[in-house]
């Protein structure tokens, strides 16, 4: 599921957390996750800071 949640749109990740159906950590993990799988490919961050992320 963590692929499928770094896929959302910003207002289908909100609607989830909202309804309770997934937590703002898990969505934040999931991101981490694909920002740290694709990340040496794209190049797109010069900093990641995931424990602020989770804080």
């Amino acid at each position: 599921m963590a692929a499928e949640l770094s896929r959302l749109t910003l207002h289908e990740a909100r609607d989830l957390v909202a309804a309770g159906e997934v937590s703002s950590e898990e969505l934040t993990r999931a991101c981490l996750a694909r920002i740290e799988a694709v990340e040496p490919k794209v190049h797109a961050y010069a900093h990641v800071t995931a424990d602020h992320a989770l804080e």
